[in-house]
């Protein structure tokens, strides 16, 4: 049973949330503290898995809250839970906070929020990963795309536009602004797909002191790995991206699903990222034994994690609160009968797209060839287009589909 704490410095609001979570006590143990200190007391006593906090409390705030919790107590899962509040405390919490939630909320979505954000942990016995992904608040890009972000920002010219389109070529940078939007971090209430949508929500007023005082982007330090290459991630992934729309598009997929297939191709490999740019030589050796043919990249996290690149992926993507069926994507990429989804979605897109780029040869570190997942791609009645998609993406590639 998940152990959660509430944190608020009104009684009455504890009392309110106390009422509207009744219908989920049988399922989780909930405790709830008054104000950050006596929060800080009760996880000393014993551990929780999910701590959600308001934000503004007199004494400790909620940002210096989850500061404190993410030091000392790295694997909790960390959301706030808030009215409106000033800019310069939103700024405070984005480092340390999963993620946000205005007030009111419905029990139902902080009830999903939760469940979602502890889903995959089954699925990563090792603690080192467990702690890793749960200290990660941003992830590295591409240094080329990073200085020009930097530059354009500090501007007096800035074009929100020009922002945008800079940080969608990126697969770290686009994957943070998203986890920004969809938490509410900035009040946005729609469904948001994709970076540039989210960067002319926010606007360069939020942008810029996010980006340039908060520092939710960073570059990647090519020195610290000798054999994952960013540049190459970042070009298989975009290509994944592009051409998972494309198929979503050639069945007919309604809008949403083609954003998220093109988003979900895009961050489809984040795992590897993370594992690169936060355990460089331990996946430095993975990808030597890759390319030395002792395996190939899945088996050999297995058997050095108990886990792969795409569930270390999808629990950080999960943690962040991205959309579930860009998750779900992310998860089953290599083994989508394994997701037990039986229409097309954004991972029938994904799966597809990944094994016909890497047939071209762009692929990111450790990626090989990959087989299709036949009899999945027969049970949804796609087993006619795979000849013409393999055809196209050739086609594609021969064209810069990276770019």
């Amino acid at each position: 049973m998940k152990r959660i704490l509430f944190v608020d410095d009104e009684p009455n609001i504890l009392t309110g949330l106390r009422r509207a979570l009744r219908g989920y006590r049988h399922e989780w143990a909930m405790d709830f503290a008054v104000g950050g200190e006596e929060a800080l007391r009760r996880l000393a006593e014993q551990p929780v898995d999910v701590v959600v906090t308001d934000m503004r409390m007199p004494g400790m705030d909620g940002a210096q809250l989850l500061k404190r919790i993410a030091a000392s107590h790295p694997n909790v899962v960390r959301i706030m839970l808030s009215g409106q509040s000033d800019q310069e405390g939103i700024q405070q919490s984005v480092i340390r906070t999963h993620q946000y939630f205005s007030k009111p909320c419905e029990p139902n979505e902080l009830y999903r929020a939760i469940e979602r954000s502890c889903s995959l942990r089954d699925r990563l016995s090792n603690p080192t990963l467990q702690q890793l992904i749960s200290q990660t608040s941003s992830l590295p890009s591409l240094p080329e795309i990073y200085t020009k972000l930097m530059v354009e920002l500090q501007s007096p010219d800035a074009c929100v536009r020009s922002v945008g389109q800079l940080i969608s070529q990126d697969v770290a940078m686009s994957t943070k602004l998203l986890q920004l939007v969809n938490s509410s971090f900035f009040g946005t209430k729609i469904r948001v797909e994709s970076a540039s949508q989210a960067a002319a929500l926010l606007g360069l007023d939020v942008l810029r002191p996010i980006a340039l005082s908060a520092g939710i982007f960073s570059q990647f330090d090519s020195s610290s790995s000798q054999s994952f290459s960013v540049e190459s991630f970042t070009d298989h992934c975009v290509a994944v991206g592009r051409v998972s729309a494309v198929i979503a598009n050639d069945v007919g997929a309604p809008k949403q699903v083609v954003d998220d297939a093109q988003m979900a191709g895009l961050v489809h490999d984040i795992g590897k990222l993370l594992m690169a740019s936060q355990l460089s030589d331990e996946y430095d050796s993975i990808l030597e034994e890759v390319h030395s043919g002792s395996g190939r990249a899945c088996e050999i996290e297995a058997e050095r994690w108990g886990t792969t690149h795409a569930y270390v992926g999808a629990h950080l993507l999960g943690l962040w609160g991205l959309p579930q069926p860009i998750v779900e994507a992310v998860a089953f990429h290599h083994d989508p009968s394994d997701s037990y989804v039986e229409e097309f979605t954004p991972l029938t897109a994904v799966h597809i797209s990944n094994a016909f780029v890497n047939e071209t040869g762009l692929r990111s570190p450790g990626g090989e060839e990959q087989q299709l997942d036949l009899a999945y791609i027969e049970r949804l009645g796609l087993s006619d287009a795979v000849a013409r998609w393999r055809e196209e993406i050739h086609e594609m590639a021969g064209e810069g589909m990276e770019t």
